[in-house]
């Protein structure tokens, strides 16, 4: 597709800004976990696309609106990570005695105020004017975006971002020993979803190719997700028994016992699905002089 860079972001900004608002009714009703996981990637890949393309907007209008979506994914993120713990609390549930049950009852219930003051926060995010001005802007970029070079063709100038986003994943990879920290591994998940998210942006104009990348590495991005989750568990675990009963906080440390065989399955099975990426061939073309052919 021979799509101009000018196409290719009111394009992708429309279909971005349409997925939040589909959910963002839902998201202030906050009675399905699902339209805050559907706004959140919405917000997110907004985020990573507009990322990408950052070098051909004008720097102010890029500024203002990557702050305002930044500051907006923070704010669906803490709703959002307290949803995914409960369900880890909650299918946790059949590793505990019968006894246990009303302990556990207790650390959701604190989870969920924690959650109810995530989404008040939200809430008065999204009917603050700041909110109303970046979906305006939003609105802007897709009917008009501030380009630099509006009429250029999009594939050419996506093809070296989306090899610079791999050779910056492989590298952070290979920066990696035996056993990496949570916290390093984090980093190398951001690294992915940026080059899916890439991949996915320029399989719109470049086609297969593009689209192969993104679909080879999204095995990894979930993994990698899921050692994110088990992590941040832990940590709310350990925090919600320093105050608790001791028949509380000695379930909480079950549960933590849960949350670390879990992340220990998963940091053996990153590893493997990196490989698998890798022995696809999927990248060969995103060479330093990879062109159009």
């Amino acid at each position: 597709m021979k799509a101009t860079i000018a196409q290719l972001t009111s394009s992708t900004v429309e279909v971005g800004l349409q997925r939040f608002l589909v959910h963002a009714g839902g998201v202030r009703l906050g009675r399905d976990p699902e339209d805050v996981h559907q706004a959140r990637i919405a917000i997110r890949q907004l985020r990573a696309d507009l990322g990408a393309i950052e070098p051909f907007i004008e720097a102010a209008a890029y500024r203002q609106t990557a702050e305002s979506l930044r500051s907006l994914g923070r704010l669906l993120g803490a709703v959002r990570d307290a949803d995914v713990l409960e369900v880890h609390l909650r299918g946790a549930a059949e590793t505990l005695e019968v006894d246990d049950s009303p302990q556990l009852d207790e650390l959701v219930e604190r989870l969920r105020d924690e959650r109810n003051e995530a989404h008040r926060r939200l809430l008065e995010h999204l009917g603050q004017e700041s909110h109303a001005l970046l979906i305006d802007r939003l609105y802007r970029l897709s009917e008009d975006p501030p380009l630099i070079d509006p009429s250029a063709k999009a594939a050419p100038l996506l093809i070296p971002i989306l090899a610079r986003s791999w050779r910056e994943l492989s590298k952070a990879v290979k920066k990696l020993g035996d056993q990496p920290a949570d916290r390093q591994l984090h980093h190398v998940r951001i690294r992915v979803k940026h080059c899916r998210y890439v991949a996915e942006m320029s399989a719109v104009v470049v086609g297969t190719r593009a689209r192969r990348v993104g679909r080879a590495i999204t095995p990894l991005q979930e993994t990698l997700g899921e050692l994110q989750d088990a992590s941040i568990a832990e940590r709310w675990l350990r925090s919600s028994a320093l105050d608790a009963s001791s028949h509380r906080a000695m379930v909480a440390g079950q549960l933590i016992g849960e949350e670390r065989r879990r992340a220990e399955r998963l940091r053996r099975d990153w590893r493997s699905e990196w490989n698998a990426v890798r022995a696809k061939g999927v990248t060969g073309w995103l060479g330093r002089d990879s062109t159009l052919r």
